[in-house]
């Protein structure tokens, strides 16, 4: 008999105990189609530029999040956009094998059967990994790349790195999820008023990623005294969302509560902000190819030893603190004294665009059609 994890409802959780109850039935459903891997239902805003610019006949969502909720939000968005989702215990069970499998890296679909193969390899023949983020290259450009037929890159900067690799193609398409902000008509103003701010003072947007990383700890009181001169707008990273609940508490006794939910666009932010505070990751990152101001959070202990598993030594989101202004715990004062600083401003200015054109892809409102043409014809592309 096959024990197999099957999903009567949205809601089943992808974990641990459920992979490992998993005995996989032999692969037998050979499906011509394309299968997008999520592990997180935030991923809809990477993913969603792309799936609106092909047949949705021709793809299926697999959602694998270890949170119920997530899934629930996943097929919640499949049902509204007219496009097909199964939990990927569903999809294993059945014994399916897609034609390519689309994810934003090896974990995207948990691990399973008794040597805990990657979920991934097993739902599809050909694997793709849209990248999900700068920074974190430690983790970002670790060896499992290597298991990946092709690999959509945002620009020059990834390419290279990942070319290290002998196995993937690298083909180079933008940033797909920031495809909606040049698209974007409503006023910085009124999107200022309608996040919860006041249009006629400047606007902070804070957006701190999770774990040892994060600068909630050592910079919250910091950025909350800001909100005397600035309109601060939060988004916490989704994992400090579902699995962070101190964090969440100190956060909401300082009255900053985070704009929206865990799949909040922050597109929406960006383009709301005059400037942009980050620690580590991706968001730093977003502000650049948003061109708005931007200042990093030193997280205490994080970039300085080296040996941090997720970023290395060599990490693009520690080098940035050579060219971008940066604070240490305490110093929130020279976020203010930067803002009016119309020389640090201009020279900051210059030294984003260089980083820009060297991040990414010229494809700015596009790149999300461009990845999903490299997908229709991933056949020809790998040939």
């Amino acid at each position: 008999m096959t024990a197999v994890a099957q999903s009567p409802t949205a809601a089943q959780a992808w974990t641990r105990d459920v992979a490992a109850a998993l005995v996989l039935p032999p692969i037998t459903r050979r499906d011509p189609r394309m299968a997008f891997a999520l592990h997180s239902s935030e991923l809809v805003n990477h993913f969603g530029p792309i799936w609106s610019h092909l047949d949705p006949d021709g793809f299926e969502i697999v959602f694998a999040s270890p949170d119920p909720t997530g899934n629930e939000r996943i097929a919640r968005f499949a049902a509204e956009h007219g496009y097909r989702a199964r939990f990927v215990g569903d999809a294993l069970a059945e014994g399916r094998s897609y034609a390519t499998v689309v994810s934003n890296h090896m974990g995207a679909a948990g691990d399973v059967g008794p040597d805990w193969e990657p979920g991934v390899l097993r739902l599809g023949e050909r694997q793709v990994r849209l990248m999900y983020a700068l920074g974190k290259d430690a983790w970002n450009f670790a060896p499992w790349n290597e298991k990946y037929d092709l690999i959509l890159a945002w620009g020059p900067y990834q390419a290279a790195r990942l070319a290290e690799f002998d196995r993937p193609r690298i083909v180079q398409v933008g940033y797909p999820r920031f495809d909606r902000f040049f698209r974007i008509t409503e006023t910085r103003r009124d999107a200022v008023a309608r996040l919860g701010g006041d249009p006629d003072r400047p606007t902070l947007a804070w957006l701190p990623t999770w774990s040892r990383h994060s600068s909630i700890d050592a910079f919250a009181e910091g950025i909350a005294a800001l909100r005397d001169q600035f309109n601060v707008l939060l988004k916490v990273h989704p994992l400090t969302a579902t699995a962070e609940p101190a964090r969440m508490a100190r956060l909401a006794d300082l009255g900053l509560r985070p704009v929206g939910d865990v799949n909040f666009d922050n597109v929406e932010l960006f383009h709301a902000a005059d400037m942009v505070a980050a620690d580590y990751g991706g968001s730093a990152f977003g502000a650049i190819y948003a061109d708005r101001e931007l200042v990093l959070l030193n997280t205490p202990g994080v970039g300085s030893d080296g040996d941090d598993p997720a970023m290395g030594p060599d990490s693009l989101d520690v080098q940035l603190r050579e060219w971008i202004l940066n604070v240490d715990p305490g110093e929130s004062d020279a976020i203010r004294g930067y803002y009016t600083d119309a020389s640090a401003r201009e020279q900051q200015r210059s030294t984003r665009a260089r980083l820009r054109r060297s991040l990414f892809a010229p494809f700015d409102g596009c790149a999300g059609e461009v990845a999903a043409t490299v997908l229709r014809n991933v056949e020809r592309v790998l040939r």
